[in-house]
């Protein structure tokens, strides 16, 4: 006999309960990039037989973001994946290699792919490669920091994403001497869990002289001296940021995988 499944437009506060599960699930850290996504996301509530099994997230330009199901609605997986596909018309998938259903219901719908980042949650606790970062002084940015930072483009989105980072305290300074040499990024990725995203950003004038790895290995040793996980990731195609974060000690056995879904 057929199932019958339905899809119900819901809010993320109402999602709680299945999202915990969904990240405890998870083998390791949630990605700071899709967690981002997923607070501008569109959420909404899978029923089987007017039961509530699951939810998917929607992202902008039509991205899944997400696909969870509770264990007794599992068998059916591949066919209420295929009926969110349709539902949706999503034109991508973003999965994190390590979600092992949504990972499955992808490969089995045959959706073609392509690498579209690499994820570190693996690390060794080693700093021999510290540069010279010992001559690194580092500071929290201000909000007196603002507009001297705002012409650097790549450093954040916009006014408000910059805006946002100070004020939460996401964003380190360093300097040698009185020259600013670049950021570091620090997140908390999801409540609850003591996983932080770390990053960095090099002046453009002061890059290839080893101030990315020292920052790195700045923002990992706060971590790792205050009891805190750091993680982190770069874009497939971002071979220079990957090289500094594996001389770092980071290690990457996960990617994250963009699936392309039929037009």
């Amino acid at each position: 006999m057929p199932i019958q499944i339905t899809f119900e437009k819901t809010d993320l506060e109402s999602l709680a309960y299945l999202r915990h599960q969904y990240i405890d699930e998870l083998p390791y850290s949630q990605e700071y990039f899709l967690e981002e996504k997923v607070a501008r996301g569109e959420p909404s509530l899978i029923y089987i037989d007017k039961s509530r099994a699951g939810y998917y997230i929607e992202g902008e330009a039509g991205t899944l973001l997400e696909f969870f199901l509770s264990s007794h609605f599992r068998a059916d997986a591949e066919e209420i994946f295929l009926a969110v596909l349709e539902h949706t018309r999503v034109k991508q998938v973003f999965c994190k290699s390590f979600d092992s259903l949504l990972l499955k219901c992808c490969l089995r719908a045959k959706l073609p792919y392509e690498p579209g980042g690499v994820l570190f949650r693996d690390y060794s606790a080693t700093f021999a490669t510290m540069g010279n970062a010992g001559d690194l002084k580092a500071r929290q940015a201000t909000l007196e920091d603002l507009d001297a930072l705002l012409p650097f483009e790549d450093l954040a989105e916009d006014r408000e994403e910059l805006e946002r980072m100070i004020r939460g305290n996401n964003l380190n300074l360093f300097y040698l001497g009185e020259e600013l040499v670049g950021c570091g990024y620090i997140f908390h990725i999801v409540e609850n869990k003591n996983f932080y995203d770390i990053g960095m950003w090099v002046h453009p004038e002061k890059r290839g002289q080893g101030h990315a790895r020292a920052i790195v290995n700045f923002q990992k040793r706060y971590c790792l001296e205050n009891d805190l996980v750091p993680v982190c990731g770069c874009a497939a195609d971002n071979i220079a940021s990957k090289k500094v974060l594996e001389k770092c000690g980071f290690i990457s056995r996960h990617d994250l995988v963009t699936f392309s879904t039929p037009d």
